[in-house]
């Protein structure tokens, strides 16, 4: 019995302090559309916003790739249009990531190798739509399926 009355207890003190876990979530459906090719890959990006709007916990996964994944990354741009990468989530020589193997990133304050920091400037471009996931195959260079990163 005291188990549960201590549980109880503790889960009224959290709610009662405002220590709530929300997240802003974000999602990326990854195809081939926004690309321009026909392809049977597909992917799916998961954003999550810290309570503090200070770092994104991301997660990609993929399934169909005929062809070896060479990249995968955030870029900056409307949705429609061609950006420039601000975060890398993969490149060759970074551990495994195909049809079988998922990514989990965290994009925050520091800045990473060819990227920007996950900022104030990251954070309203977030919250625009204007950031979207590019994953690049051997056969495709410049990117076989994006998403389009949106609130979910």
């Amino acid at each position: 019995m005291r188990g549960p009355a201590l549980l109880l207890a503790s889960s009224l003190a959290l709610a009662a302090t405002g220590c709530e876990h929300r997240f802003e979530t974000y999602v990326a459906e990854l195809d081939g559309a926004l690309e321009g090719v026909t392809t049977s890959m597909r992917g799916r990006a998961i954003v999550l916003l810290s309570r503090e709007s200070d770092r994104t916990e991301i997660t990609l996964s993929v399934s169909g790739s005929s062809s070896v994944i060479t990249g995968a990354y955030i870029r900056r741009a409307p949705r429609g249009q061609t950006g420039p990468p601000v975060y890398t989530l993969w490149e060759t020589g970074q551990g495994a990531f195909d049809n079988e193997n998922a990514l989990l990133r965290v994009w925050d304050e520091r800045i990473p190798p060819g990227g920007v920091a996950f900022d104030q400037t990251m954070l309203s471009e977030l919250r625009a739509g204007n950031l979207y996931v590019n994953v690049q195959t051997r056969a495709r260079p410049s990117g076989e399926v994006r998403g389009q990163v949106l609130p979910e």
